[in-house]
């Protein structure tokens, strides 16, 4: 008998060339998917952060509807017992600028400390389901104080240092682990308080408090109490709430729609910081001083002078009819970059890292911010949304203005993309 030998097929393995373009295959694809993956990631960052501002919103949402008003941006004690010169029942509007709100917004604040109460998170704890640390705050006392406010109670201090996750958003990048972090802030118009206070940007942060802006007015109160008031929705008050300078949005007054007007935005750079450089003390999501816990349009709506006239911002009507048809160009400078005069427009402060620096609507997102409107809906709006828009968006009275600053009707298409 023959025998058969059964030889194996000769087995080769992969040569240098072959392996080299499978390694490069699966680098391709690598590749490919990152970004899809990182662009999920951020999605769904955003999400939550949407989220979470849509609690906010609802909670300031609910808080007007059952108080008639909104709430404070920051709340000030202004009364003879914290610094011994105003009292509600006889100060005038001459007296603002003995306030603690007033001396409190400066460069160099030269208002107690003592003063500086709580911000507008404070009033809304409830709705965050939080009662029991409302429950917990006195609002007599500054956030910074360190007493307890009663048996087994804990301080304001302790409280406003509780690191909350529905005030955070996932992707703030300055937010401190296990601080009284804050990624939202709230529409104060374009000034930060009730009297020509703006803001003035820089290129490398360092922005500092200007009074340079003027708004006219008629009536016999100071002028930039009558347009101020109709340019945003929270401002400055005092926890007294009875001085000529509590002046506090109702819904009712929103006669641009609630729809049509901004309530709350991301900021990245508000919130908590141990040691201010701004104001040389901690800071977190109970600090009332308003550039930390609010935000505002382009002060260049009133160009680099600041004085806030007619020829810049009144709009201008047909040479043959008297119908207006144009909004005063002035507008645009709410939000369009241009380093020439400032650095205040949307997401401009992704460049910046110091808390309470740049009072206008910052996030970590690319191309925009999560907004929230005055009915609860929570928009992405780009960064490089037309500035005439943005400054409808901005005032909840803007058709209501004198004619010198009056604005034309906004339509929603304008803004929802």
């Amino acid at each position: 008998m023959s025998s058969r030998r059964h030889r194996r097929p000769h087995s080769r393995g992969f040569t240098l060339i072959e392996l080299l373009v499978v390694i490069s295959i699966i680098g391709i694809l690598v590749g490919l998917l990152l970004p899809a993956v990182n662009s999920a990631r951020e999605a769904g960052r955003r999400t939550q952060c949407q989220n979470n501002m849509r609690n906010i919103g609802l909670a300031l949402f609910n808080f007007s509807t059952t108080k008639n008003v909104f709430p404070p941006s920051g709340t000030f004690g202004d009364s003879t017992a914290n610094n011994g010169t105003l009292d509600p029942n006889t100060a005038k509007w001459s007296d603002y600028s003995k306030s603690n709100i007033a001396l409190s917004l400066t460069g160099t604040p030269s208002a107690p400390t003592t003063s500086w109460l709580f911000s507008w998170v404070v009033d809304i704890l409830p709705g965050l389901d939080q009662q029991d640390m409302y429950n917990s705050w006195s609002r007599t006392k500054s956030y910074l104080n360190t007493a307890p406010n009663g048996t087994s109670q804990p301080s304001n201090d302790t409280i406003a240092n509780t690191a909350l996750g529905i005030l955070r958003c996932p992707d703030d990048y300055t937010a401190l682990p296990g601080q009284g972090n804050l990624s939202y802030a709230v529409n104060s118009g374009f000034s930060l308080s009730l009297v020509s206070l703006s803001w003035s940007g820089t290129q490398n942060g360092g922005g500092s408090y200007t009074t340079g802006l003027t708004w006219a007015g008629t009536g016999g109160k100071p002028a930039d109490y009558q347009v101020i008031p109709r340019l945003g929705v929270m401002l400055p008050g005092t926890v007294e709430a009875a001085f000529p300078w509590d002046i506090r949005t109702a819904p009712a007054s929103i006669t641009d729609g609630l729809s049509n007007t901004l309530l709350l935005s991301e900021n990245t750079l508000a919130g908590a910081d141990p040691n201010s450089a701004m104001i040389g003390v901690k800071t977190n999501w109970a600090c009332p001083i308003p550039n930390f816990i609010a935000f505002i349009g382009s002060p260049l709506v009133c160009g680099t002078a600041g004085t806030c006239a007619s020829a810049n911002l009144m709009p201008t009507s047909t040479t043959t009819t008297p119908i207006v048809t144009t909004d005063g160009a002035g507008w645009k400078a709410a939000n369009a970059p241009n380093a020439s005069l400032g650095f205040d427009w949307i997401n401009y402060g992704q460049n910046l890292t110091t808390e309470g620096d740049f009072p206008f609507s910052n996030s970590a997102h690319p191309g925009g911010c999560n907004m929230v409107f005055c009915d609860g809906a929570t928009r992405f709006i780009n960064s490089t949304i037309d500035g005439t828009v943005y400054a409808k968006i901005l005032t909840p009275a803007g058709s209501k203005m004198s004619a010198n600053f009056r604005q034309l009707p906004l339509g929603q298409d304008d803004f929802a993309h």
